[in-house]
């Protein structure tokens, strides 16, 4: 059965343009951004570089990792600098045993006693015991095992000497009394006596200050991590994830210092999806010169850029909304843009005031995000003018300079208007910029959002065949097609927006031989430096070749209903290519015979072969066969009805009209405001029944009359289906009241009844 077993195939095959099946799309596959949130070099942070309602990218390993550096170069201090760092590094980091063999750092520690082979000794066990459940399963942690762990510290501390050892067991032991739960008053005289004398010479004091706020009840909690949130920059992901936004307000007033309400609103407003300009603007009231203030500005310019440009580009809302249930009819579209981009001028009018309370590296980042901002708000002129002087700064931060680079190109090809020699060189130019100057962990990703959004003003302007062949370089999600839940790719797109001029121009780049160093990017035939993001084998997979292009460009003259043209389109095409997927799924149906007890052929009771080269070429010589004799007129408008029935949504032969098919559409058609091109004929059957009609008008034969009339009330079915008229399970075929001479009312009795039905039905082929 075609119509529930084709689902199954085309989710087993790497085509997404005709696979079907639920959209397990989240929010991060589509939301747009091209402001680099990196620039900022917040790393403890990165989870909440993006405002959806997600985490973004959280690798808890690496958050991990940040204090790493700096305790291996205050272990040096203890044990010299000729111990590599790749020998501390191992022992800490790497190992679960202290006797591990031939290490220097262990050995080290073992000429230098007082006590500091015992310490590290002790440190494994803490470190297993914190991070471990209880063996038993009746608490998180081994609360006896830290309870025997604080003991043997506590006998440790009081035998050492050596105030960096002190400072090490104190901080061991309030993690104990963190993840144990004990007093936090022991832990506080570990932490007064020990660490607070140490505050800005070692990481150790901000972690322990962390655990003991951890340790202490709402509000006292949430306003210790405000006073140490610059300290512990390694525990700065763990406070803002604990943190309780909602109490802000009752937080402001305990504060006791600007620098303090200032964090506490820094804490909140990187949990906040929404708009914080507000909020901004009292930090840099509070604390002018803020150093959190650029990544905040940054995400601001990465919501905008998401409730901006992500509809704009695809086929999705903005991320934000994309759990929202909100009915979006409430407020128009329109309006809601409005709104964003007077909001966005807040943004940078902002900027433009606190730039100079800001140190000279903020002032770089400060001036990109606003210059970004230009460009987000369509003014590419304004974003070239802002980018310049960052372009031409060379004490700029090197990533400020590329991310001004990027925006620069692109305003430059958006202000051109049209592709030119200079604009074609700098779209190359960006794409190496992108592939050997942008942050490395987000490179691949930015490299794809741009791929995406230079294809789609491609496109927009009207430079189809360049926008679609960029495009076929994204592996975003922009969007999904009615029978394609699995994400929207060039080839889809190109079958749904392209025309026959833009597809003859992306089948010419595709054949010329002396392609430029443009054309050959465009056509992925270009040598890939070593290093760069393999995005010419994500076009490879679009398989934009020149036999899909022709067999769409066929397609769309069948579909505008020019068959002369389709069939001398689909004489260009090679006999061999209709023998792979997905058309030979197709090679056991007739298209000229329609059976409404079986329409998809499940039965398999079909004979003839064809391929859509010659059906379009026997749809052809029936269309003129009607016009030139008038004795095989209702006949051939039967069979042609047939073939257009088929080539629809309904009918067994629907890749005659589209690239894909899903049971799911049916659903689908109430959601459109609007009908698509060729929906009234692929959905409503209106051009099958059009040829039905004037077979049903002209027939002699009572049989044949009297499938035209069965088939005019099936088309009369599907279309009230179609336009969603309801009221459907007591219908009657219209049509039937027409047949007005006796021999065709007992024949279509004999087709109601399915009475001689297969015999009628194999009778016209």
């Amino acid at each position: 059965m075609k119509r529930l077993l084709l689902p199954i195939a085309c989710a087993l095959v790497a085509e997404p343009m005709n696979s079907c099946g639920p959209d397990y799309t989240t929010s991060e596959d589509f939301r747009f951004w091209l402001l680099q949130p990196q620039l900022a070099d917040a790393r403890a942070l990165h989870p909440f570089y993006f405002t959806t309602e997600i985490l973004y990218s959280t690798d808890y390993d690496a958050i991990t990792a940040l204090p790493y550096a700096g305790n291996i170069a205050e272990w040096h201090a203890v044990v010299g600098d000729a111990v590599p760092d790749e020998a501390i590094a191992h022992a800490l980091y790497g190992t679960t045993s202290a006797t591990a063999k031939n290490n220097a750092f262990l050995a080290r520690l073992a000429q230098l006693k007082s006590g500091w082979p015992e310490y590290f000794a002790f440190a494994l066990r803490c470190e297993k015991l914190n991070t471990s459940p209880d063996p038993w399963g009746f608490a998180e942690h081994d609360t006896d095992g830290i309870a025997t762990a604080w003991k043997v510290g506590r006998a440790l501390l009081k035998q050492a000497k050596h105030t960096q050892l002190k400072a090490r067991l104190a901080y061991q032991l309030i993690r104990l009394a963190h993840y144990g739960g004990f007093p936090i008053a022991d832990a506080q005289r570990l932490y007064d006596a020990h660490l607070r004398p140490l505050q800005g010479t070692t990481w150790l004091e901000p972690s322990a200050a962390f655990y003991l706020a951890s340790m202490q009840p709402l509000p006292q909690r949430d306003l210790a991590y405000a006073e140490i949130f610059d300290r512990a920059t390694d525990k700065q992901f763990r406070m803002v994830q604990l943190f309780v936004s909602r109490e802000i307000d009752n937080y402001l007033t305990l504060a006791t210092s600007d620098q303090q309400r200032a964090n506490l609103l820094v804490m909140r407003d990187l949990q906040h999806p929404g708009r914080a300009l507000a909020d901004l603007e009292r930090i840099a009231k509070l604390d002018p010169g803020n150093r959190h203030l650029p990544l905040l500005l940054i995400r601001e310019a990465n919501k905008l850029e998401d409730w901006l440009l992500t509809p704009e580009l695809t086929d999705y809302d903005a991320a934000i909304r994309f759990w929202s249930y909100d009915d979006d009819a409430a407020v128009p579209r329109a309006e809601v843009t409005r709104v964003d981009l007077s909001y966005l001028q807040e943004v940078r009018a902002f900027i433009a005031r606190i730039l100079p309370t800001m140190d000279v590296d903020q002032q770089a980042l400060l001036h990109v995000t606003n210059g970004h901002l230009a460009l987000v708000a369509g003014d590419p002129e304004g974003c070239r003018t802002a980018m310049a002087p960052l372009i031409a700064d060379n004490a700029a931060p090197p990533l400020v300079r590329a991310q001004a680079r990027v925006d620069g190109i692109i305003a430059d090809v958006l202000t051109a208007r049209t592709l030119t020699d200079r604009t074609r060189t700098e779209i190359l130019e960006l794409i190496r910029v992108a592939n050997t100057e942008l942050a490395y962990g987000e490179r691949d990703r930015l490299l794809s959002q741009l791929h995406l959004y230079l294809g789609k003003k491609l496109i927009e302007r009207g430079e189809t065949a360049e926008g679609l062949l960029l495009l076929a370089r994204t592996t975003r999600s922009y969007g999904h097609t009615t029978p394609s839940y699995f994400g929207m790719n060039a080839r889809q797109f190109a079958f749904e927006i392209a025309k026959p001029a833009d597809l003859d121009r992306m089948i010419a780049l595709l054949d010329r031989t002396d392609k430029t160093e443009f054309e050959r990017y465009l056509t992925g035939t270009e040598e890939r430096p070593e290093g760069w993001t393999d995005t010419q084998e994500t076009f490879k997979l679009n398989e934009l070749t020149r036999e899909k292009l022709l067999d769409y460009k066929a397609t769309w003259y069948l579909n505008n209903g020019r068959l002369e043209e389709a069939v001398a389109v689909f004489r260009q095409i090679p006999d061999a290519f209709w023998n792979g997927y997905p058309y030979a799924l197709f090679a056991d149906d007739d298209p000229f015979v329609t059976n409404v007890e079986d329409p998809h052929n499940y039965g398999k009771k079909d004979r003839a072969r064809y391929t859509k080269r010659t059906i379009a070429e026997r749809m052809l010589a029936l269309q003129q066969e009607a016009a030139r004799n008038p004795g095989k007129r209702a006949l051939d408008h039967y069979l042609l009805g047939n073939a257009y029935y088929n080539a629809s949504w309904h009918g067994k032969y629907w890749i005659m009209s589209r690239i894909g098919w899903s049971c799911w559409e049916m659903g689908q058609w109430r959601d459109r405001e609007d009908n698509g091109p060729g929906d009234d004929d692929y959905f409503g059957c209106q051009r099958a029944r059009e040829h039905y009609t004037i077979a049903f008008n002209t027939a002699r034969d009572p049989v044949l009359k009297a499938l035209a009339c069965r088939m005019l009330g099936e088309c009369e079915l599907n279309w009230l289906s179609y336009a969603g008229e309801g009221g459907l399970d007591d219908w009657e075929n219209p049509w039937k009241e027409q047949l007005t001479d006796a021999r065709s009312r007992e024949a279509y009795r004999s087709i109601e009844e399915c009475v001689g039905y297969q015999e009628f039905v194999a009778r016209y082929k």
